[in-house]
């Protein structure tokens, strides 16, 4: 993964823009040369470039594919990163455990790979589709957020998917996550109340000590999770929940009853 340390080249704004055009992979450059205001930079391509600390504002990134990037101490703000993919990136400073702020970001359809974003913080940004893999997003705010896609004044369609990813601590607070997908993630500590997962799947996750007073789970899948902490009794709803026979137990022992 690139580092501040590492043999960089300068980038001015000229060869960014004639990289952007002709689908040119930018590799091992310092990002810094270059004011990130108001840019339009469709389908650029990064490749162990270091963007620490710098400020993207108003640009347009839609299909953005970095790898192996650092954007410790960056900041998103009125940014499009639709369609975009990192992949071994990293967004947190692991010293003094701060992340990225990502606000009034468009991510829709979007993916993180292998990325650290802990400790960032996605302050209104539409994140409809977004999918994570292998990556830590530990103490991550996204109660702000939206994972759906409004179709009429009535009806939205929700879609997220994290697979192998650490969720621990993560605020999701009042959301709505119908039909999310999670699957093989570390979810504890994390905060769900308030929200609607109906019919969500939440496969061979870790749930102990997760909040999730308020939270409607009807026709939600937890199979093969850990459910230690989850009290049927706090949830706002939660009529054909999926769970084993073994789950079972683990709830009504959540609730004082012993099980044999």
């Amino acid at each position: 993964m690139a580092d501040a340390s590492m043999e960089l080249k300068p980038l001015d704004l000229t060869a960014l823009e004639a990289a952007s055009k002709e689908g040119v992979c930018l590799e091992r450059f310092d990002l810094s040369g270059v004011s990130w205001d108001g840019l339009d930079l469709a389908d650029l391509k990064l490749k162990d470039c270091v963007a620490s600390g710098l400020e993207f504002r108003n640009c347009d990134l839609e299909g953005l594919e970095a790898e192996t990037c650092n954007f410790v101490g960056a900041s998103f703000s009125s940014c499009v990163l639709k369609d975009a993919a990192f992949d071994k990136c990293r967004f947190t400073d692991r010293e003094t455990h701060e992340g990225t702020t990502f606000r009034y970001v468009k991510l829709d359809n979007s993916r993180f790979n292998e990325c650290d974003v802990s400790f960032s913080k996605f302050d209104r940004c539409e994140l409809y589709d977004l999918k994570l893999t292998d990556s830590n997003f530990r103490a991550t705010e996204f109660a702000s957020s939206s994972f759906a896609r409004r179709l009429s004044k009535t009806k939205s369609l929700v879609r997220f998917e994290a697979t192998g990813t650490n969720l621990e601590s993560c605020n999701f607070f009042g959301l709505d996550l119908e039909t999310i997908k999670l699957e093989k993630c570390s979810v504890r500590l994390a905060t769900f109340e308030e929200c609607h997962l109906s019919s969500a799947l939440l496969l061979d996750c870790t749930f102990n000590d997760t909040e999730w007073r308020g939270a409607d789970l009807s026709g939600a899948n937890l199979g093969g999770s850990d459910l230690s902490g989850l009290d049927l009794r706090e949830l706002k709803a939660y009529e054909g929940l999926m769970i084993s026979a073994a789950q079972g137990i683990v709830l009504l022992g959540e609730m004082g009853i012993g099980a044999f």
